[in-house]
């Protein structure tokens, strides 16, 4: 049996604080004049406070055998408690205020007492809650900038998103401190998917904020100039985007953002306008999503019956009043008392629950509400809301692009995640629990492609300003530890799931080194190279490289030569591959003036004599890199469907083509995959809402895919064409023109 016997040591440490009996350590706290000597032993300091004993290492003793410290960031009523707690490990926080708690909180940060961090947290959370709404501005932009404030920033991130439900969340968006809000604070708000606010008043609240940051800004709109406008908008220009204008209603529109239009861009402007004046027209504006919102308790309108009962009715009119006390939990459960099987409780109950992330219990009523009407949608969409909820909050899910995806992707980038234009490439997809390390995940991947996990090494893609997906910096193996979460966070916060690329090596580099160093403080870049073979058609991910970002480029060449089997010194074209294009590289720059950085991809092929090429255009072929990815810029997926349902059996499908082919050309490949003869072939277009059949394209040689899918004048028109087959055969100029714009191109290069 064991015996801890604490209340005695804390004691004993206790005094040697206070008598200081042969003390080494003087540590002077304060400022000018108000300054006090406390007096510690550094053995004590080293063992409990790593601040204490990075300070203590880099300080010599005086002549006296004694190491002087200078703490001036800090108030000696803070120090005291803190040194306290050094020695005995006991803090007392019922005479202290709730302004003192919190500066006790940044100073244990600043010195990384981390279990006094989490239980200084814990006690304004739990015992403070209103102090901390009341001062919400600097509060949580505190907690913004402190890592170590984490349990404080989510508290204030459940009260913005749910402030209707749980809080009054004028405290928020209504006081005067909102006003002052940092930017970055700001963002944050407005980039949260559950923020429970009518998207009208977050308009509002944008605006006002603006208008703060310029005090310059006349009180009287009518008397604003364009700078002015121009003013505002350029104080906005990181909220506005982050505003879901579409959501708004029509009311709001007119009364709300018609006066400030001017700060919107012009296209967008339109587009809300064609929203509300026709509906049914295409937008080509990016729509976000709409915040995700609590499900709706059914109001008293609903048609509901109940018995006459006086107690239940006099609950049900106590729950009203909880509802708006929020105390939805407290006031169901009494009710319930009285009507267990009343399925109206127990469906808002699971709501309430729901809202107040207690998943389980929301589980639990509405299971219980299912077994007394099995058939009770609205119970089913609660069940089925907490689950997606339950599988939301818990897994993180993780795409992989592996070496092996990469060598047999067709287009841009290193695969395809979610444009549909091309081909989505089959990318691996991973569930992990959140709070699993990240040495779990690995090792779990690990498994799944059968190699040690010390022979994988995962970054993190990033998108970039020119919408191109690119690999930023690896996931060090420092971050074995920390979990999946975290990862999320510091790595890819702005994307709803992790995109990462799988590294492998055979061997390491040395007996610990597995892989190269990427830091901050290396010129080391990992580059990507793409081969294009005129044999074959096609791209080629041939492998990663590491390179010098001050060695030239043609110190490359000999790599590729040998990578591809061509003799020592064959000349080869190199590329650096853009967003929509690629750009032909100087081989005698270097890889930074040719601004090249970090995961960028490169592609090559080897020069052709005048004769090869001729030979690749007599088969039609396209000899030359550049007008591949011209083209390839100009491909698209387009989805065949069968006209009429009650013919023959016809399959839907998909083909790439290109938006250049003509109607003959279309008709073609059509024609290849189906069996058929192209001539007995008719398209008809779809409409941009409904999908439907809408019009037959007139068989015209001159005639692009562009065209038939009305691209020209519709952008966001749908990728769908409608086919039949005819009896008899409707003839045009059959000639396949997009073979002599592919040679008219090669001759012109």
């Amino acid at each position: 049996m064991t015996t801890k016997f604490f209340d005695q040591l804390c004691n004993n440490l206790t005094k040697l604080l206070e008598n200081s009996d042969e003390h080494n350590v003087i540590i002077k706290v304060g400022q000018d004049p108000n300054i006090q000597a406390f007096k510690a032993h550094s053995i004590i300091l080293n063992s409990r406070c790593l601040y204490f004993k990075d300070k203590l290492a880099a300080i010599t003793y005086n002549d006296n055998n004694m190491k002087i410290i200078d703490q001036t960031n800090v108030s000696i009523e803070i120090f005291d408690i803190i040194i306290r707690y050094i020695y005995n490990g006991v803090i007392s926080l019922e005479t202290i205020n709730e302004s003192t708690i919190f500066e006790l909180l940044l100073a244990s940060s600043e010195f990384g007492l981390k279990e006094l961090i989490k239980h200084l947290q814990l006690s304004l959370i739990m015992n403070h809650a209103s102090w901390l709404r009341l001062n919400f501005s600097s509060i949580y932009q505190a907690s913004l900038k402190d890592k170590n404030l984490r349990d404080l920033q989510q508290f204030y991130d459940d009260i913005i998103a749910k402030g209707p439900i749980i809080f009054d969340s004028n405290f928020v968006f209504d006081s005067d401190e909102f006003l002052t809000l940092s930017e970055n604070t700001l963002i944050l708000i407005l980039k949260l998917e559950n923020l429970q606010m009518d998207e009208g008043k977050i308009w509002d609240y944008i605006i006002k904020w603006g208008i703060a940051q310029n005090p310059f800004l006349p009180s009287n709109l009518a008397q604003w100039s364009n700078q002015h406008f121009l003013a505002l908008k350029n104080s906005l220009k990181n909220c506005l985007p982050l505003i879901r204008y579409f959501q708004i209603s029509g009311e709001d529109i007119f009364d709300k953002v018609w006066p400030y239009r001017n700060i919107l861009e012009p296209s967008l402007w339109e587009d809300i306008m064609i929203k509300f004046m026709a509906p049914n027209r295409t937008i080509v504006s990016h729509i976000l999503p709409p915040r995700v919102n609590s499900l709706t308790i059914p109001s008293s309108q609903d048609n509901i019956t109940i018995d006459d009962n006086s107690a239940s009715t006099e609950l049900r009119n106590v729950d009203e009043t909880c509802r708006i006390m929020v105390k939805r939990e407290e006031s169901f459960v009494e009710l319930m008392d009285i009507e267990p099987n009343y399925t109206f409780a127990l469906n808002n109950r699971g709501i309430t629950y729901l809202n107040m992330i207690k998943s389980k219990e929301s589980f639990v009523d509405s299971n219980k509400s299912l077994e007394i009407e099995p058939d009770d949608t609205f119970a089913l969409r609660i069940r089925g809301t907490t689950y997606h909820i339950e599988e939301r909050s818990l897994f993180l899910h993780i795409k992989i692009v592996t070496p092996d995806i990469f060598e047999r992707h067709q287009g841009f980038d290193l695969a395809n995640f979610n444009n549909k234009q091309y081909p989505l490439s089959e990318i691996p997809q991973f569930r992990i629990l959140k709070n699993e390390t990240y040495w779990a995940f690995k090792a779990m991947v690990a498994r799944r492609f059968g190699i040690m996990a010390e022979q994988l090494r995962f970054w993190v893609f990033t998108i970039r300003e020119n919408k191109t997906f690119r690999l930023n910096k690896p996931i060090s193996d420092d971050s074995l530890a920390i979990t999946m979460e975290e990862v999320h966070k510091q790595r890819a916060a702005e994307q709803n799931e992790l995109k990462l690329f799988m590294e492998v090596t055979n061997k390491p580099i040395n007996n610990d080194t597995w892989f190269p160093s990427i830091t901050n403080y290396t010129n080391t870049l990992i580059i990507f190279i793409k081969f294009y073979n005129p044999d074959t058609q096609s791209l080629e991910g041939l492998c990663h490289l590491y390179v010098d970002g001050y060695d030239k480029v043609c110190k490359i060449l000999p790599i590729l030569c040998e990578k591809k089997t061509f003799p020592p010194n064959t000349p080869l074209n190199i590329y650096h591959e853009l967003p929509n294009s690629i750009q032909e590289m100087k081989i005698n720059l270097s890889f930074r003036e040719s601004k090249i950085q970090n995961g960028d991809v490169i592609c090559f092929q080897r020069v052709l004599t005048e004769n090869e090429a001729l030979v690749y255009t007599a088969k039609g072929f396209i000899h030359n890199i550049s007008i591949f990815y011209k083209l390839l810029y100009t491909c698209m997926v387009v989805q065949f469907k069968p006209k009429y349902e009650d013919q023959e059996q016809k399959p839907e499908f998909e083909l790439v083509l290109n938006l250049r082919h003509k109607y003959d050309d279309v008709a073609k490949f059509v024609a290849k995959f189906l069996g058929i003869d192209p001539l007995k072939l008719q398209f008809t277009t779809a409409q941009p809402v409904s999908g439907k059949p809408q019009a037959v394209i007139e068989r015209k040689p001159t005639q692009t895919l562009k065209d038939m899918l009305q691209k020209t004048y519709m952008p966001n028109s749908p990728n769908l064409l409608y086919y039949e087959m005819l009896d008899i055969v409707v003839k045009s100029e059959i000639r396949s023109s997009l073979s002599e714009e592919e040679s008219s191109s090669s001759e012109e290069d």
